[in-house]
Parts: C-alpha cells; sequence; structure tokens
C-alpha cells in the first residue's frame, strides 16, 4: 500500500498541519473538521500563519482563528454589550423638568420606585385610594439631591422618560445582540462595541419597535 503525506487547511486556506493518506484516501491519526481539506503540497516551514494562495505558502503575520477562538470572542462580546446596556441604564435618564434638567438613575430599586410612585398618581388622578396627593406633588429625588415634592405633570414626564430610556437600551441590546450571534469575521467581531449600527433588517425592526 502507498503511503502520501498532505498539509491540511482550513476554509480560509490557512496550514493545519501535515497527515498520512494511504492510496484509499484514507488518513491516519487525524480527523478532518468541518471545512478543512487536503492540499497535496509540501509543508511550509519557518513561517507565521502560513496561508496557501493557489500556487504555494505565503506568510501572512496574521494569527489563525479556529472556531474555538470565534466562539470565546463572542461569548466576551456577548457579555461585555450586556454590562454596557446595564451601565447604560444604571447611569440614568435626563429629564427636563419645571425646576431645570435633572438626572434620575436606573437601578432596578430606582425603576421599580418610580414605576409604583407612578402607579399611585395614576389612581389618585382617577380619584382612587392613593398614598399620593396630586395637589401635594409626589415625593422622589434627583440624582444627588434631596427628597422633594415634584408636580403631577413633572413626575409623568420623569416616569415616561425612564420608561422610554429602558425600554431603549434593553431592546437596543436584544437586537445588538442578536447580530452579533450572526458574525462570524473574528475581525468584524472584534470591533463590536456598545453602540454600534445595527444592520439594515435589525435596524428596521429596532425602529418599528420604538416608534410604536
Amino acid at each position: 500500500m502507498n503511503f502520501k503525506y498532505y498539509c491540511v487547511i482550513d476554509k480560509q486556506k490557512y496550514y493545519v498541519t501535515y497527515v498520512l493518506s494511504d492510496s484509499n484516501d484514507k488518513i491516519h491519526y487525524y480527523t478532518l473538521k468541518d471545512g478543512e481539506t487536503l492540499l497535496d503540497a509540501p509543508p511550509p516551514t519557518g513561517m507565521i500563519a502560513p496561508r496557501w494562495d493557489g500556487v504555494d505558502w505565503k506568510e501572512t503575520g496574521k494569527r489563525v482563528i479556529t472556531p474555538e477562538d470565534l466562539e470565546q470572542l463572542r461569548d466576551a462580546t456577548l457579555q461585555v454589550v450586556n454590562s454596557a446596556a446595564q451601565k447604560a441604564i444604571y447611569d440614568g435618564v435626563t429629564v427636563e423638568t419645571s425646576e431645570g434638567i435633572k438626572k434620575f438613575g436606573l437601578t432596578e430599586v430606582d425603576q421599580i420606585n418610580i414605576s409604583t410612585m407612578f402607579s399611585q398618581l395614576q389612581s389618585a388622578l382617577k380619584g382612587e385610594p392613593s398614598a399620593i396627593n396630586p395637589a401635594v406633588g409626589v415625593p422622589y429625588h434627583a440624582d444627588g439631591e434631596l427628597c422633594k415634592f415634584w408636580s403631577a405633570n413633572d413626575f409623568a414626564k420623569i416616569a415616561q422618560a425612564a420608561t422610554e430610556y429602558v425600554f431603549y437600551h434593553q431592546t437596543y441590546c436584544n437586537h445588538l445582540r442578536q447580530y452579533i450571534k450572526g458574525i462570524n469575521d473574528y475581525d468584524m467581531l472584534s470591533a463590536i462595541k456598545y453602540g454600534a449600527e445595527l444592520p439594515p433588517e435589525l435596524a428596521l425592526n429596532l425602529s418599528q419597535l420604538l416608534g410604536m
């Protein structure tokens, strides 16, 4: 039985390894992975990330990206955008009130407090039992300030701004995550940051949701 050595290249034509094959095309001591093929050529020597250009090996100096590398980067990128979305929400929203422009942090506790106060305000305005007296105002505080009574109109603006702000970041993050899950180019994935532009289809869907 005749044996021959072949190079293994991935789908981007980067050198992977050198294998032995017999006359029945059976590869010994190696299993081709998805996208890998055999190349009848001598192995490259002394090259950094060699790549087959159709005629010969070329030294690229570029790292060979494995599927495992890509998935590790994808997981890390998803964690980064999750953290960025949470930070943006926690940092809060600015609202133009009758007292001037004020900032309101939006941690989970803040969101619950604003939602609860607004619900109480709505009940009071409907004449239902409530802990809020609209004539006095809604007690709440802007970031770094003491609690004060806000007019019903001001607090309604604060609650609406908070709801829209949280909804935007949660929805944008959801769309960005979907985009990240579909990227299979390492360099493109490396460049993704929170706030990145979405591809047209996802951008349109986000726009429709925000404009509903």
